[in-house]
């Protein structure tokens, strides 16, 4: 499993991409006291998303 420090790095790699590559963010990251989980992130800044559901969980 990643931790906090991995997202970090995948963050600062991604942000000289395009859009899609923040998809690279979807997993599961160990903060220490909490877990976040990423399920699903959109691909197209412009789509529309009409779940209300939020694709992100913490545990």
């Amino acid at each position: 499993m990643l931790n906090d420090e991995d997202l970090r790095k995948i963050l600062r790699w991604i942000v000289r991409l395009g859009y899609k590559a923040y998809k690279d963010i979807e997993g599961a990251y160990d903060f220490g006291e909490f877990l976040l989980i990423i399920d699903h992130v959109q691909g197209d800044p412009f789509a529309s998303y009409d779940n209300p559901e939020s694709k992100d969980r913490g545990e």
